[in-house]
């Protein structure tokens, strides 16, 4: 049972170091982990146009 515990622990702690944006969810049941769930963003630089707007 514990090493079933540190691969849950060792599980949780490669989604942490591979999403840079995203979550992590961690479903228990009576006191024990039961699920994770990962969801993976990713994130697009957007160029802003620049308005030309007429002197006068």
């Amino acid at each position: 049972m514990v090493n079933l515990e540190r691969e849950k622990l060792d599980h949780i702690l490669q989604l942490l170091k591979s999403i840079d944006y995203g979550s992590i969810s961690i479903i228990v049941h009576d006191g024990q982990v039961t699920g994770i769930e990962s969801t993976k963003k990713k994130r697009f630089s957007v160029e802003k146009k620049k308005i030309k707007t007429k002197q006068y």
